[in-house]
């Protein structure tokens, strides 16, 4: 893409005030992850991505006829977001980066939150918690209060929806006595304002992109089982805090944006059904196969789910919201799983 943000349609002959609808492209980096488990992928710039792009775009295009889809590219928007974020903690002289995405932080040499939603077994929020793999809450703000060593802090997103996760991380920040000078977003919902001037004073936040009338947004690896990172963890309530459920070998559980896993609408903001909705999630499913099935000849063997659960970001057992049996893959292959995936879709 030869720009931060890409339109699918002809940009001038839109009207004003039409619907936006977000797609975040980082499937790639998602992916390079699976090499932090002794696993040969395909290059970043791989055409296989850009196909799964291009396919995910029409298939969203055509479920949102009369909206503008924008097709974000996740690694030249953080390079925005943290040059706008190394500004602000120039002038601040000793401020220090913290945010819950790695690609932002880890450059900015700050430090990494790594949080999430959690829902019930049933799809029911739970709270913010750890994400699958990393120590509680209190236990992450106590490392960085002891690495910002009384900085004062810049919190960086990529995104602020409802801003809740922004508003949560600032007041359990501020309630251990740290200071919090600024918040870096990438781009902000309407609905999230409210809350983030309720906490933060309007020449404290900058927005990378403007917003004007914007439906939805959603990463594109939430459509993609095993991806890492893809859905909503499944989680429990432990003390009072949430908190990822995991199997007596570790793995932890998630609900991909994807039927039959969980409802696309609601939580991707795509209203299709029937004959639509199979073909949107075959492509999503089918895209797996071929790109699971390239990994398999790269690395001379049949990937199994056993061989990535331990990636960071992690990668977790796909989970059908409301079931009651809890799946185990480890004796599956991953392209074998999606292929039976796929039949059950039709």
């Amino acid at each position: 893409m030869s720009s931060v943000m890409q339109q699918t349609d002809e940009g001038n002959h839109t009207p004003a005030d039409t619907q936006e609808y977000l797609l975040i492209c980082d499937l790639p980096q998602r992916i390079h992850s699976l090499r932090f488990a002794d696993i040969e992928v395909p290059s970043g710039n791989d055409l296989i991505f850009q196909e799964i792009s291009d396919g995910l775009t029409t298939h969203v295009s055509k479920a949102l006829p009369e909206v503008r889809v924008r097709v974000l590219n996740m690694q030249k928007f953080s390079d925005s977001i943290l040059a706008k974020a190394n500004s602000v903690v120039s002038q601040l002289e000793h401020g220090f980066i913290v945010s819950s995405c790695t690609e932002i932080a880890n450059p900015a040499h700050g430090m990494t939150l790594e949080v999430n939603r959690i829902i019930d077994f049933d799809g029911n929020i739970l709270g913010i918690g750890a994400r699958p793999g990393h120590p509680d809450l209190d236990t992450q703000i106590n490392g960085v209060l002891a690495t910002a060593a009384g900085r004062p802090i810049v919190l960086m997103e990529d995104g602020a929806f409802t801003g809740g996760t922004l508003v949560d991380i600032a007041h359990r920040l501020r309630a251990r006595g740290a200071t919090i000078a600024a918040a870096v977003i990438g781009f902000a919902f309407p609905q999230s304002l409210g809350k983030l001037y309720g906490v933060f004073e309007e020449n404290q936040i900058h927005i990378i992109e403007p917003l004007k009338n914007p439906l939805d947004w959603v990463p594109d690896h939430d459509f993609f089982p095993f991806v890492p990172n893809c859905g909503r963890v499944v989680g429990i309530q432990f003390n009072g805090e949430p908190m990822p459920f995991y199997t007596h070998d570790g793995a932890s559980y998630a609900v991909p944006y994807l039927p039959p896993y969980g409802p696309m609408a609601e939580w991707a903001g795509i209203p299709i059904e029937g004959p639509d909705i199979c073909h949107f999630a075959d492509f999503c499913v089918s895209s797996m196969i071929e790109l699971f099935s390239r990994i398999d000849v790269m690395n001379g063997r049949k990937i199994k789910f056993e061989d990535i659960q331990r990636v960071k970001p992690r990668s977790s057992i796909p989970f059908t919201m409301g079931q009651r049996k809890l799946p185990h893959l480890n004796n599956f292959s991953i392209v074998e799983y999606l292929r039976s995936l796929r039949v059950e879709i039709w």
